[in-house]
């Protein structure tokens, strides 16, 4: 070896360090309701045979104890939606007539039984706390028929294994300790 290597320090070697990417995850996670919105309307659509449009009227009417024809009214002329009548709603029981209208009175009308179980499983399904029917006989999309029953069956089978993965991660601690 030539004398000038000799006389040069030599540099260590770099070493390769190992850089861990974490997941970084929000202590105060916040919540995303209307994340899987498209595929429990559609759910909802195809298990109880209503549209679009009187799904959204009964999520309007779904707080509201009683209301007038003229509160319906309102609401319908918001939208573009094609109920703009409260007959068939009446009809196929999702509200109900509360009181008859009279001399000086107008008629009142009510969200159904049906209609209020329709919505409150829709937003339990959409909190991830009320998973998706898994059989075909309790969920029509399961069949398959169409290819966006294909579609949105994979997507509900991915949603409740996801929320089923986020229910064995939660630890409940007791608030007197």
């Amino acid at each position: 070896m030539p004398e000038s290597n000799k006389n040069k320090k030599k540099r260590p070697k770099r070493q390769r360090v190992k850089i861990e990417t974490r997941r970084l995850v929000n202590k105060m996670t916040q919540p995303n309701y209307l994340k899987y919105y498209r595929i429990t309307s559609y759910w909802a659509k195809r298990n109880y045979n209503i549209s679009q449009a009187k799904l959204e009227i009964l999520f309007f009417i779904y707080d509201i104890p009683i209301f007038t024809r003229t509160d319906f009214d309102d609401f319908s002329k918001m939208g573009s939606f094609h109920e703009r009548n409260l007959m068939p709603l009446i009809k196929e029981g999702w509200v109900i007539k509360w009181r008859r209208e009279g001399v000086n009175k107008h008629a009142l009308y009510r969200i159904s039984r049906q209609g209020k179980r329709l919505v409150t499983e829709f937003y339990k399904k959409l909190k991830g706390e009320q998973p998706f029917p898994e059989s075909e006989s309790k969920n029509v999309v399961m069949r398959g028929k169409t290819s966006t029953d294909k579609i949105m069956s994979k997507k509900m089978l991915e949603i409740n294994a996801a929320n089923r993965k986020k229910a064995a991660n939660v630890v409940w601690v007791r608030g007197d300790e």
